[in-house]
Order: C-alpha cells, then structure tokens, then sequence
C-alpha cells in the first residue's frame, strides 16, 4: 500500500499547471496613435518541461475588447484603461495568468509651417503657411510668432518692412488645451537688384555737333549706392566711341552728332551685388530737313567750271596740321582739257603753308595731285576718265612718313613728305582753289575730313559717308534747297553755296 501511494505522488507532480507569465504593455505611456502590444517579460514555466502556449484577452474599460497580441491604435481613445490578461497552457492544462493595464494618454497635436516666398529681399512681404491636426480631435488653438534677429515682430500671419541680411524666423503652436506642439520656419532676406533708372539725355533737344550726356536717377530698396553703365545706339546701331561725364560711357561727342540722327542710352543700374533692370532714353538730332527728290535721298552740287564754289570759315576742326589726316570725296569731271580742277582746299599763296590740297593738276595735264605747296605731296600721272564718278582720296599718315593717294579705292601713289604742313586761318573752299583758279566743272558729292588714316590698303569706298569719332567735317550736300552746305560731323562747319546748283546726280 505504501508503495502503491509513492507512486501516485510521483505522477501527481507531473500534473502541476505552468506558472503564470509577467507581461507588460508597450508602449508603456500610449497615446492615440500607438498600437498597443502585449509583450512576455518572463515566460510562464511548466514543471514538466512540457511547451507552453498562451491566451490574450484584453479588457476596455472592463469591457472584453480582442484576443490577439496586438490592439490597433484605430481602437483606442484618450483616457481609456486597456488591460491585457496572458493565460499559460501546457497541453490541455491551464496555468497562471499574467496581466498588465494602460491608461490612453492625450495625443500632442501636430504642426507645421512654411514661409512664402521661400526668397525674400527688401520689400517683400512674408506669409506664414500653417498646418494643424490632432489624433484626438480636440478643437486646437492657434498661434504665430515673428521675430527678426531674435526680435519680437509680432503674431500676424503675414510680415514686411525687412532689411537685407535680417534673419526672419516664425514660430507656430498648435495647443489642444492639454499638450502644445511648435514648429519653425527661418530665412534670410537677400540682396534686392535696383529698380530701373529713370534716364534723361541732356540736351533735351539737341542740335548737330551737340555733346549728348546720358544721366540716371535711380532707387534701392536696401539704400545701397548705386553707379551706372551706359551703352548708346545711333539710328539703331551700337556706338561705342564714348567719353565719360559721370558714368561709364555716358558722353557722345559733338563731333559724331549729326543732324536727323536718333541716339538711344541705355542705362544699367548696380548695387555693388547686382544689376537692375535697364532705363533708356532718346533724342532725334535737329537741323535742315532734305527736299532732295532722288529716291535715295543723295544729292550733289554741281559746279559750272568757272566761279561757282563752297566756302566754309576757319575753324581748328578744319585744320592738318602735320597731324594725321584723310581728304575725300566722290567727283564727277565733265571734261578733261588740262586745267586744274580743285575738289578741296585749305590755305592760300599768303599761308606759311598749304595745309592740304585735294585736287586734278594742271601739270602734268590731267594728272591727280594731294599734299601741300611746301610740305608733304603725293602725285599719280595717270589718265583721268571724264564723265564717271571717281572716288578721290588723300591720306597724309605720320605714323609712317607717307602721304598716300587713292582712286576708286586703289592706291595709286606714296610719297615721303618734304617737312610738315602748318595749320592756319584761311577758309576751306570745295571746288575752286583760293584766289578763284581751278575751278570745278562737273558734280562733288560726299566731302569728307577724317582725323585718322582712314585707309592703309585698297578698299571698296563708300557711296554715302558715315560720321564717327574721327569725322571732322561731312557735308553729303543733300538737303536740295537753300545756300548752306551743311555738316553732318556735329562739328558745326557749314559752309555757304556760291554759285553752284543742286542737283540729283550722284555716285
């Protein structure tokens, strides 16, 4: 019998439940949006080594609520008590139960914010974009707050009067009356460029041979300095041949104003940073207004080879002067007999010297003739061609001690000069020399003055001048009416028309 019992003792042990686990919830503090999971801290334990298994039951305010591990955060709701009860099996025996409990915490709200522009410079104004939302949908309370460099600057939802190189910084709290939640958005204003200058070309209404100034007045809306760079067009063409006044570029010489021309400045503004916009502005140069009829709007004089001329004062503008310089102009001979014809002279028998002389020679007859009596000269003994246009140039050229002449662009003699021209005060005449010998017969159009070399090589002339920086004297004798010659350089040198008819022939 005793034995029989010490038996029954054994296999009874074997039949002991499993302990209970120790469980516990996690997170530990939840709030709405967790998910709520049952976690084993230490396992339940079977005496007989048997596997256990386990059962979940969770409880919502007392109340039965699931029977998984998990409880999904669309289940839960602030200031519930969830409790998690683990039962432990080991086959069909029940054993312990562990069990852990949770209270739903509040649900922060959440925040963002966002500045526009996310580029601000001067001027601008900054809106502050805000957006709240809570778990719990409790009503919330909204707020901003600004500041530039760490000072307040109020609770509107917009901002403006900044300064360059502030930093701006808006601060926004959603509160659901239990937790507040912030959020913060921060820029730095940028360097505003300058607003477009207001431009003006003084004069206002220029005349031929006017200096042309362009001048700006302009804003910044950091108070910045600003300087100025000006570019002008003539009749739709860049000129660049610029002085300075003020600005750089700003002054066209009155030696390249001309009358009928339209120049055009334009003006770009800087702040040391950055440029602005551009600002322009234009006048129309005044003078005579052509009447000639030619469809090209050329006309000429023509001379009646006996008295017929143009004189044109003394001016410094009109003098060589050993300085470097180019007399042309388009010729048209009726005839050719041996007489000298003059197409352009500067100085009389009574001058120190001949300043330049621009002419078909007497002798040999029918020959070509550019220089001075006593200084540089340059001859071409060849057949003159009446009864056809000839472009006829000089070129006196000090840089390399030549006077050079050219026909219809091609250069027909060099010469060494023999000492140096003077200037002097004696009038300029076109077609007919100073004591009223060699006059021209036949048509002179496009007179030109050039403080340059123009030409160092052969070259296509051109049918019409063009006045630029160099010019100093052009008269292209197309206005078709009245008895002044009139000078496109800007330099002023009209002359007065004795004699001589206008007519519509030219090259």
């Amino acid at each position: 019998m005793l034995l029989l019992l010490g038996c029954i003792d054994t296999n009874l042990s074997k039949l002991d439940p499993p302990s209970g686990p120790m469980v516990a919830i996690e997170p530990a503090a939840p709030v709405t949006t967790d998910t709520l999971r049952a976690v084993l801290v230490e396992p339940g334990v079977d005496p007989s080594g048997e596997v256990i298994t386990y059962t979940w039951a969770w409880t919502r305010d007392g109340a039965e609520a699931g029977d998984t591990d998990t409880v999904d955060a669309a289940d839960t709701t602030r200031d519930e008590t969830w409790t998690v009860a683990v039962t432990a099996y080991a086959g069909d025996r029940q054993g312990g139960t562990g069990t852990a409990t949770v209270v739903i915490a509040n649900t922060p709200p959440t925040v963002s914010v966002a500045l526009v522009p996310d580029v601000v410079v001067a001027g601008d104004t900054l809106t502050a974009e805000m957006v709240a939302e809570d778990a719990d949908e409790d009503a919330l309370m909204l707020s901003l707050a600004w500041t530039v460099d760490g000072t307040p600057a109020g609770t509107d939802t917009t901002l403006g009067g900044f300064v360059r190189g502030q930093v701006v910084t808006v601060t926004a709290t959603a509160d659901d009356a239990t937790d507040a939640s912030t959020a913060s958005a921060s820029l730095t204003v940028g360097n505003t460029a300058p607003a477009a200058p207001a431009v003006r070309i003084t004069p206002a209404e220029p005349g031929a041979g006017d200096t042309l100034v362009c001048e700006a007045t302009g804003s910044d809306a950091d108070g910045d300095a600003l300087s100025y760079t000006a570019a002008w067009s003539v009749d739709g063409t860049s000129w660049g041949d610029t002085t300075t006044t003020t600005w750089p570029g700003d002054t066209v010489p009155g030696s390249a104003v001309a009358a009928g021309q339209t120049w055009l400045c334009a003006m770009t503004p800087s702040d040391g940073t950055t440029t602005g916009p551009v600002g322009t502005a234009s006048v129309t140069v005044t003078g005579p207004a052509s009447a000639c009829p030619d469809p090209d709007g050329n006309c000429a004089l023509r001379f009646d080879g006996i008295d017929d001329y143009v004189a044109v004062p003394d001016d410094p503008s009109l003098d060589g002067g050993g300085t470097a310089l180019t007399v042309e102009a388009w010729l048209y001979w009726d005839w050719i007999d041996g007489n000298c014809m003059t197409a352009v002279r500067k100085g009389t028998a009574t001058s120190p010297t001949y300043d330049y002389w621009l002419h078909k020679n007497w002798a040999p007859a029918d020959s070509l003739f550019w220089g001075s009596w006593t200084g540089y000269t340059a001859q071409a003994f060849s057949a003159i061609t009446a009864g056809r246009w000839t472009h006829y140039a000089g070129v006196y050229d000090p840089s390399l001690g030549q006077a050079r002449l050219y026909i219809d662009g091609v250069l027909l003699s060099t010469a060494t000069p023999h000492g140096t021209p003077t200037a002097n005060d004696d009038d300029l005449r076109i077609g007919i020399d100073w004591d009223m010998g060699c006059p021209m017969a036949g048509v002179i159009d496009e007179v030109r003055l050039s403080s340059v070399a123009r030409y160092t090589s052969d070259f296509t002339p051109a049918v019409s001048f063009a006045a630029d920086a160099d010019t100093r004297a052009l008269w292209h004798f197309d206005t078709y009416e009245g008895s002044i010659a009139y000078d496109a350089s800007g330099n002023g040198n009209d002359g007065t028309i004795v004699g001589a008819t206008w007519t519509t022939e030219h090259p």
